[in-house]
């Protein structure tokens, strides 16, 4: 009679202990523990309002999103109702703040892309924050340009960068500089930099694949040395270029803007040969090339023969 009433119980209690089991497993914060790189990979891939929204789970979550290895400040981080650009960088600075103070571990890419009005003292910090950091992709935007700011000598000492954007900087490499020895993507946009300059980084940077200028200033002539060069995009105003040993250019798109001055720079190539075969006579794998505004005027200020180079046989793409 004992063992019928205990049996029972004994099923009962099973049962009891088997729900107690499942709840606390439930109870289990298991995002929490996941390893950082995977979680680090799920937050990355969110707006970053919303990955800093994560603060307010828990104690352990409240600092999470300062240590990512990515940060794309763009206008998804500023509240719709702040225009003006002053106040929307003091929004930014706020975020920067956070992550100065809490990130450990490296940042891989950071990204500005909000229209603002930033202060430079503090743009010029960041940028030597993420230099230290490692920064591998520095992609600093469009926004208000009030004046030029000075690009801090310590990106020039970043050797992991392989992507590089820049606008409304000036450009003047120190004289340490010995090259950017992992840089694939270059893009400078509304930069001061005089042509000597442009000419020693292009040089340098032996893996660069993709180069891009958009407006430069200061710029008397423009000379492209680099073998490995696939893609240039220049739309700028200049007075002479040459492309010189870049045997691997397989697309060319090249706008000439007009200079603000009246005179024209005689740069020691110009006169020797006909511009169009001095500009394009080494170039062998071209398969799309685009031409505009001054540029083709630039091309046929000399007599162009009636047979060109071998280069100039290979059929062009559309």
């Amino acid at each position: 009679m004992l063992n019928l009433i205990e049996e029972p119980i004994k099923k009962t209690m099973k049962k009891h202990e088997n729900l107690a089991e499942m709840e606390k497993q439930i109870k289990i914060d298991r995002i929490s523990n996941l390893p950082w790189d995977v979680l680090d990979t799920i937050l990355v891939r969110l707006p970053l309002r919303d990955a800093a929204r994560t603060s307010i789970l828990s104690s352990k979550w409240r600092y999470k999103w300062t240590n990512l290895s990515q940060f794309i400040l763009d206008d998804k981080c500023i509240h719709n109702f702040i225009s003006d650009k002053a106040s929307r960088w003091i929004e930014i600075r706020k975020i920067i703040d956070q992550v100065q103070s809490n990130h450990s571990g490296p940042i891989e890419k950071f990204k500005l892309a909000a229209y603002c009005c930033p202060n430079y003292s503090d743009l010029d910090q960041w940028i030597r924050f993420l230099i230290e950091k490692g920064i591998k992709e520095l992609i600093i935007q469009e926004f208000s340009v009030i004046k030029h700011f000075k690009l801090p000598d310590s990106v020039f000492c970043g050797p992991k960068l392989s992507h590089l954007e820049l606008y409304g900087c000036i450009l003047r490499l120190p004289s340490s500089f010995k090259g950017f020895d992992c840089l694939k993507i270059l893009q400078l946009s509304h930069v001061l930099i005089i042509s000597d300059a442009l000419e020693h980084l292009i040089r340098n940077c032996p893996v660069l694949e993709k180069l891009t200028m958009l407006n430069l200033q200061n710029l008397a002539y423009i000379r492209i040395y680099n073998p490995n060069l696939k893609y240039v995009k220049i739309d700028s105003a200049f007075e002479d270029i040459c492309l010189e040993h870049s045997l691997l250019l397989a697309s060319v798109d090249i706008r000439m803007l007009p200079k603000n001055r009246g005179t024209t720079l005689q740069h020691p190539e110009q006169g020797k040969v006909c511009t169009l075969i001095r500009v394009f006579g080494s170039l062998r794998g071209i398969n799309r090339l685009s031409l505009s505004n001054q540029f083709l005027e630039f091309l046929a200020n000399k007599d162009v023969p009636e047979r060109l180079p071998t280069p100039f046989k290979q059929p062009l793409g559309p």
